[in-house]
């Protein structure tokens, strides 16, 4: 026979059973919602897979003035429980871009199915990635290079990665909507 307890600890159980198995997946309606770009060249809903059933799954933050010619911005992949950032810089005079992948910080427990590979390991004080007013797509992809980091350079080519994985999203945002609002006479507001 179940006693009080028992029967309190089983409504419980099967109560928040549920909830540990969904607590990553969320309210989703990832398909093929329209591309918001903001004022400041933020977005939202851009297709990580295009086509009839394309998943809306990457948006953008708001763009930066890094000064003399220089924007950038952080792009997002990513729904649930998987999150990868990745600085994008521009040298607007060229038109010249490089995305640098965030990283996972060494945790000393591993979340199963948690993916968050965050720009804020990348960059000061955590890792050596600037991208300031004196930086250079040159120059962020030796230092990328130096400390292993993934990155692809846009010019070089827009489906060839120039590190070890591709971001592969120039094509589906409107990368050139910070150049074209921070110096609209430059080279890389026209790409």
């Amino acid at each position: 026979m179940a006693t009080a307890s028992n029967l309190l600890f089983a409504s419980v159980l099967v109560t928040l059973f549920p909830s540990v198995l969904f607590a990553c997946t969320g309210p989703r309606d990832l398909f093929n919602n329209p591309m918001s770009v903001r004022q400041d060249c933020s977005f939202e809903n851009a297709d990580s897979q295009p086509g009839e059933y394309g998943r809306d799954t990457v948006k953008g933050g708001k763009v930066l003035d890094r000064g003399d010619g220089r924007v950038a911005q952080r792009v997002t992949y990513g729904y649930s429980c998987t999150n990868v950032e990745w600085l994008v810089f521009t040298e607007c005079s060229t038109g010249e871009s490089i995305a640098i992948k965030g990283t996972t910080p060494d945790l000393e427990v591993d979340i199963a199915g948690l993916i968050h590979d965050a720009i804020a390991n990348i960059q000061p004080p955590n890792g050596p990635i600037r991208a300031g007013r004196t930086d250079s797509v040159e120059k962020l992809a030796k230092q990328a290079r130096a400390n292993d980091l993934t990155f692809e350079i846009k010019s070089e080519s827009d489906n060839e990665p120039n590190g070890r994985g591709a971001f592969g999203f120039w094509q589906i945002y409107p990368a050139n909507c910070a150049c074209k609002r921070f110096y609209p006479d430059s080279a890389g507001a026209g790409n």
